[in-house]
């Protein structure tokens, strides 16, 4: 059941990824493609890791559907993150939220755009999963390692300081 409602979501994520550009969207095109990226994020107010993320993938290829695949990957693993830590509750409850995951319109919407909505997503629902995680097993180390890293992900670029 997991499998199936994965890939109904990343196949209503794959709908409509030539919508064209949104001006927020060219923003973080622009802020990839002209001059040195850490110059252009250190004048911007949003984090830096998605930029970073986005340059890398931005190397591969530099068309519309394709940066668009690479917010669709990390909502991809949202959905895979939220079912798998809810399922720990209970595995129905597990069902469905991956069903409100995989269907939900402002998800849907929020995993297509070129924008770092579903990095902070899929982020947000791995911490709440580490989280559950040490508190049903306060004796295992590695949910505690995975949530300090995501704790610490953003201090892991300080291109702000001079």
């Amino acid at each position: 059941m997991i499998i199936v409602l994965v890939c109904l979501g990343l196949a209503l994520r794959l709908v409509g990824l030539t919508k064209g550009i949104w001006l927020d969207e060219f923003y973080s095109i622009a802020k990839i493609s002209q001059g040195d990226l850490i110059a252009n994020l250190r004048a911007y107010d949003h984090p830096p890791l998605y930029f970073v993320f986005l340059k890398l993938w931005y190397l591969v290829n530099t068309s519309e559907p394709f940066l668009r695949l690479f917010s669709v990957i990390w909502g991809v693993g949202t959905t895979i993150v939220v079912i798998k830590w809810i399922e720990g509750y209970s595995p129905l409850a597990g069902i469905i939220s991956g069903i409100c995951c995989a269907l939900m319109p402002s998800l849907l919407r929020f995993s297509q755009e070129i924008r770092g909505y579903s990095l902070l997503l899929f982020a947000t629902a791995l911490s709440f999963y580490f989280a559950s995680q040490i508190a049903k097993n306060p004796n295992k180390r590695s949910h505690y390692i995975g949530l300090a890293a995501l704790r610490s992900l953003p201090r892991l670029l300080p291109i702000w300081s001079e």
